[in-house]
């Protein structure tokens, strides 16, 4: 104790920062990354921004959102089920039966998972076809890092117009940041039981007794990571699909056919909300994108 005490005492005296770590990322932070990512549309900045709202909205470690299969994706309803086999706290299984639920957000396209993913699929269709694992490869955790790192930097001072120092964020800064916003955004707002199971943070042995996962808690998880308010009357909006109509079940099957001609038939009910997405926000897209040479505005689709 009187160790730590001198410690802090010298870092006060020689004017250096008190804190441990880095900063979490606020959710302004996170817009903001998001839409610079959007802007310059490159292949590796479109597989930066599915990878970062993917993070950022399942509050998943970097090794985990790795890892993560095509295999562990069901879509249900109005939302995304992610099933992780295990996680650092749990490294038995025991809690392989309960989903992380992921949800769009048609009203802010920009910080959107599904419409970040629909276009990712676009323009890697083979990753789809394969069937693996959603970023497949080697040292995707540092590819990601690195573009990371490229964004903080060169971005600087539009990071600190959000009260943000880029030198004090990391790719652990997403997960800090997304569990406080969920915990901060509102009053009150998602059991703080819920945001740790979705963490995967251990609660103790007297609490994992007797506070258990529970679906409700984990789906008003979701819908506030998004970043629509949950005091708003759209916080329970729904994705944006293709009308329930014949004409309009073609057309969805015959781009889904096209796009992804070897796709899992597990997955064809979340590629069909992901191309409604992708349709949806066409203008959105093209309007937003700086570099008029991406590969985003020249897809065949």
């Amino acid at each position: 104790t009187g160790l730590r005490k001198s410690i802090i005492q010298q870092k006060k005296d020689l004017g250096l920062s008190v804190s441990e770590g880095k900063d979490s990322l606020s959710f302004e932070g996170y817009r903001l990354t998001c839409e610079l990512m959007l802007k310059e549309s490159t292949q590796e900045s479109i597989f930066a921004l599915a990878w970062l709202t993917t993070q950022w909205n399942l509050i998943s470690r970097s090794e985990v959102t790795e890892t993560i299969c095509f295999s562990q994706l069901f879509w249900s309803a109005d939302n995304l089920k992610v099933y992780f086999a295990k996680h650092k706290s749990g490294q038995f299984g025991t809690n392989k039966d309960e989903p992380r639920h992921m949800y769009s957000n048609p009203i802010i396209p920009t910080v959107c998972p599904v419409r970040a993913l629909a276009t990712y699929f676009m323009l890697y269709p083979d990753i789809v076809s394969e069937g693996g694992r959603i970023f497949p490869g080697s040292e995707q955790r540092t590819r990601f890092g690195r573009i990371f790192h490229y964004f903080l930097t060169n971005y600087a001072e539009l990071y600190f117009a959000c009260g943000i120092d880029p030198k004090e964020i990391g790719t652990h800064s997403i997960r800090k940041g997304a569990a406080t916003y969920c915990c901060t955004v509102a009053h009150p707002g998602p059991p703080v039981v819920s945001v740790c199971l979705r963490a995967g943070w251990s609660l103790g042995k007297v609490k994992e007794r007797y506070l258990k996962y529970g679906e409700a808690g984990d789906e008003l998880v979701g819908r506030t990571l998004t970043g629509i308010s949950p005091e708003s009357t759209q916080f329970g909006i729904s994705p944006v699909f293709f009308a329930p109509t014949n004409d309009a079940e073609v057309v969805s099957n015959n781009l889904i056919k096209s796009i992804f001609p070897r796709h899992p038939p597990s997955l064809k009910r979340f590629l069909n909300i992901c191309i409604a997405s992708f349709v949806y926000h066409e203008e959105f897209t093209k309007g937003i994108i700086d570099n008029r040479n991406s590969p985003v505005l020249s897809l065949p689709y």
